[in-house]
């Protein structure tokens, strides 16, 4: 192996050394300068710092950053280069001065004095070892581990102040949204009604998690903005406005992000208003839920619940509905209440407020409910019509119908046997359609041949439909009775059906002997008699003939 080999060797593992020493050194700045970069923004200081610190502190880290690769480029350029690497072998070795490093200086020289050299100096110095530059190479490494000596603790750092949810990393993380202070959850302002008193106080909450201090600007009509810095404790701040003569706006600050715009009006009696009344309808009408104007009827299903919110211009001590006896008291706090109630009956309810002082009597106007029942379905037999007599081995059509006006849960159809001495079996049910379909209609073909009748016996037939309400209800249709006839009433009906076939035997008879007779007479008055000449009686028995056969047909 010649010279030139062996250092571009050396060179090799010297220039990977200086290269992980380069990049230890840069990821240890830059963990370094973020970390002090969160230290300086951490407790919330990101919102009172301009916005753009996050950003600089970026720039400044990645500047650093391309200042300890540039330095590792000059160290490339200076421990790693040919030159250098043959002076370190030249010195470690004790080798000749200029020996090693005069070879590689003629590199180049293609001579074969020079390659003889190279072979010969590499074959002296190939039995040093696989390190030429041991105490070179140590120092390298040494740096890499005193880098790396920096970089862990940092790293540990950075981690545990990350896993702790630092704001000052979350702003480094997320520079954008700390720019437009989105970082935080939104700021709420509480405790705001929509109406006060004339000349009455608000104690105001400000609730601003994530923050240590926020600014709530206000203004009542007619003046200036008016700023007032609040501490934040537990992520809220309290204040109290007042006492108040015109209309209040509010909004909360935290110098990036704004809460919503809450305008108090001022009133001059203490009223309880604002009523919003929600209604929540019977799961089998598949309706959702519906807002409803409080001051006019309500007309609502039965077993629907209703939803009632407010507020009053002054704290509540108790708010009522009254009807009669009967008395639903709603959940009061502070200057609002909320309740609900499922009302059984149609009535009007009055309302009853009690301030903390004294009773309310500015209340809305009674709230009216109108219960409408639900139908109960209708079920019917078309046809047959009326109660009939069959033959035991008959097959009777059913015409059947059935509707709701929401939907069937149910369509049956109850068929049983009824002896000639009343006695009745166990009905059988067949089930015919359901699942919410509003109407139905059918035919039924009925064998009277599987319930083995004999004379006397009867097929009781009804139709029931059942709707999807809780209640379950249920309509249903005539009994209709399908009965095979006794002996009795088949020997009557027999002599009944012979005697009408007599008698029309009988009329028939007679009415052919009656039409011989009169076609014999229009025969006999078509023929003239004699002396009856001329134009006039010819045409007197042309009409007399056709008026008399006309008769007979």
């Amino acid at each position: 192996m010649s010279i030139f080999e062996l250092v571009a060797r050396e060179r090799a593992r010297m220039a990977r050394l200086v290269r992980l020493d380069t990049v230890a050194r840069g990821a240890a700045v830059l963990l370094i300068a973020l970390s002090l970069g969160a230290l300086l923004l951490r407790g919330t200081r990101w919102i009172a710092l301009p916005r753009v610190v996050p950003f600089a502190v970026w720039l400044l880290a990645i500047g650093l950053v391309a200042l300890v690769i540039r330095h590792g480029r000059r160290r490339m350029q200076s421990e790693a280069a040919p030159v250098a690497v043959a002076e370190a072998v030249e010195r470690e070795q004790g080798t000749r001065r200029g020996a090693v490093r005069g070879l590689v200086e003629l590199a180049d020289d293609t001579s074969i004095f020079v390659a003889r050299a190279s072979q010969r100096l590499g074959a002296q110095l190939a039995t040093a070892g696989s390190a030429l530059a041991p105490l070179m190479e140590r120092r390298l490494q040494r740096g890499i581990l005193a880098s790396a000596a920096v970089l862990v603790p940092v790293l540990l750092l950075a981690a545990f102040m990350r896993s702790k949810g630092d704001d000052g990393w979350k702003a480094l993380s997320h520079p954008v949204d700390a720019w437009r202070g989105a970082l935080l959850p939104p700021i709420e302002l509480r405790g705001a009604p929509r109406r006060t008193l004339r000349g009455s106080s608000l104690r105001l909450i400000v609730r601003a998690v994530g923050r240590s201090s926020v600014s709530l600007r206000r203004r009542t009509t007619g003046n200036a903005w008016i700023d007032t810095p609040l501490q934040v404790t537990n992520g809220e701040a309290t204040t109290d406005v007042g006492p108040l003569d015109a209309d209040l706006t509010l909004v909360a600050s935290d110098g990036r992000a704004l809460s919503d715009t809450a305008v108090v009006r001022v009133v001059d009696r203490p009223f309880l208003g604002d009523v919003a009344v929600r209604v929540t309808y019977p799961p089998y009408l598949h309706k959702p839920t519906e807002a409803l104007p409080s001051d006019a009827t309500l007309r609502i299903p039965k077993g629907s619940e209703l939803v009632l919110e407010g507020h009053a211009s002054e704290a509540l001590a108790s708010v009522a509905l009254l009807q009669g006896r009967d008395s639903i008291l709603l959940a009061s706090s502070d200057r609002r209440f909320s309740g609900r109630f499922r009302p059984l009956e149609s009535g009007s309810w009055t309302w009853s407020a009690h301030g903390a002082s004294t009773a309310i009597a500015e209340v809305p106007p009674p709230l009216v409910v109108e219960v409408v029942a639900d139908s109960a379905p209708a079920a019917a037999i078309l046809q047959p019509a009326t109660d009939s007599l069959v033959l035991p081995t008959a097959k009777v059509e059913l015409q059947l119908v059935a509707s709701d006006d929401h939907g069937l849960s149910s369509v049956t159809l109850k068929v049983w046997r009824v002896g000639r001495d009343g006695r009745a079996s166990a009905p059988a049910t067949q089930r015919l359609a359901g699942g919410g379909i509003p109407d139905w209609a059918g035919v039924i073909a009925l064998d009277m041949s599987a319930f083995t009748l004999g004379p006397g016996d009867a097929v009781h037939v009804q139709l029931i439909a059942r709707d999807e309400t809780p209640w379950g209800q249920e309509g249903k249709s005539r009994e209709l009775a399908l009965r095979v006839p006794a002996t009795d009433e088949q020997r009557s009906v027999a002599r009944a059906a012979a005697d009408s076939a007599a008698a029309r035997a009988s009329a028939a008879a007679k009415a052919q002997a009656n039409l011989q007779q009169r076609t014999a007479d229009a025969a006999n008055a078509r023929t003239p008699k004699a002396g009856e000449k001329g134009a006039k009686s010819e045409a007197n028995m042309q009409y007399e003939g056709a008026q008399q056969a006309k008769a007979l047909a």
